[in-house]
């Protein structure tokens, strides 16, 4: 009966966990990794990677690959709008 208490107990004191109400763009040069892109093991799509986890799922064939990864690039390293 004490453990069921406890844990109750922590239920009622737990802190709530403010979020950040907008979600990072992949262009955002203040993120701390580059997002790449990767091939999925299903046939003809992609997928866009951030920090190692699959961020999206894009339909398109090898050479989709080589320039959607060229153009991500040329988004990321160009430079800023005055």
């Amino acid at each position: 009966m004490m453990v069921l208490d406890e844990i109750e107990q922590r239920r009622r004191t737990r802190r709530k966990v403010k979020l950040p109400e907008s979600r990072p763009s992949i262009l955002d040069s203040s993120l701390d990794s580059e997002p790449w892109l990767g091939q999925c093991l299903c046939s003809e799509t992609l997928v866009l990677f951030l920090h190692n986890y699959p961020v999206a799922f894009i339909p398109g064939t090898a050479l989709d690959f080589n320039a959607l990864s060229a153009r991500l690039y040329q988004l990321r390293h160009r430079w800023p709008r005055q």
